[in-house]
């Protein structure tokens, strides 16, 4: 057994040398292909992880927001706690409107509305919450569009190196005049490289941005719904007055 162990972790140190051995005299167009393979797949991964943090947060501060929001009796008292949740889409959105509502209020000089003034203010309200909400919205899918561009471009870009390693396996055939495994294995196993190294850049792309494009749909559903939940509250304030 102690044998066998020791015939694995040769068999292992000898396959980790053929393939630095296999990249070190692959040719340049090749290293520059699985190039830009590693270094796609090292910015994706760190979007990745940076993307998650981010709409995790966002999602849960913007539960306990809206916990806080139904729980105050106004508008002032939720203004004094936005602070506490900066990392959230709601409390965002509902800052941009409270403020731009606190406007039009220091701009009047009493505090009776008439039908049309309110209807005024409704729609501002709207127009703020609906470009509030885009702006966030844009936040959260900012560097979508690289994982994105790498899960789609990155399998061709495996396939360009694959074609590399197939050309080299026919060059070596005409050089040494032979078929044989020995003649073709480097350019084969070249090619390989190049198609495993491209799906391995653009299947954790492709997944991550399917899944945040899902999360963040959901989360702007949330802003949908906390923005028709704002309006009613600030329409049945007017109505007050």
């Amino acid at each position: 057994m102690h044998l066998d162990f020791l015939l694995y972790q040769n068999s292992i140190g000898v396959l980790d040398s053929n393939l630095v051995g296999l990249i070190s005299k692959s040719g340049w167009m090749a290293r520059i292909v699985l190039i830009i393979l590693l270094l796609s797949s090292i910015i994706s991964w760190g979007i990745i992880f940076f993307k998650y943090r981010v709409i995790r947060s966002a999602i849960s501060m913007s539960n306990k927001f809206r916990s806080v929001f139904r729980k105050s009796t106004s508008l002032s008292e939720v203004s004094k706690k936005v602070e506490h949740y900066k990392g959230s889409p709601l409390a965002n959105v509902f800052h941009e409107a409270y403020q731009g509502l606190t406007a039009m209020a220091k701009s009047k000089a009493d505090d009776t509305y008439t039908a049309d003034e309110r209807s005024q203010i409704i729609k501002r309200a709207e127009r703020v919450l609906r470009s509030s909400i885009q702006d966030e919205a844009a936040y959260l899918e900012r560097y979508l569009v690289f994982l994105a561009t790498t899960g789609n471009i990155m399998p061709f870009v495996g396939l360009f190196g694959t074609v590399l390693g197939i050309i080299s396996a026919f060059q070596q055939i005409g050089l040494s005049g032979s078929a044989s495994i020995a003649a073709v294995a480097p350019g084969i196993a070249e090619a390989l490289i190049a198609t495993a190294a491209g799906l391995a850049a653009a299947i954790p792309a492709v997944v991550a941005y399917n899944y945040f494009l899902n999360k963040i749909r959901q989360v702007s559903i949330d802003m949908d719904s906390f923005a028709t939940e704002f309006l009613s509250y600030v329409e049945e304030g007017l109505k007050r007055r």
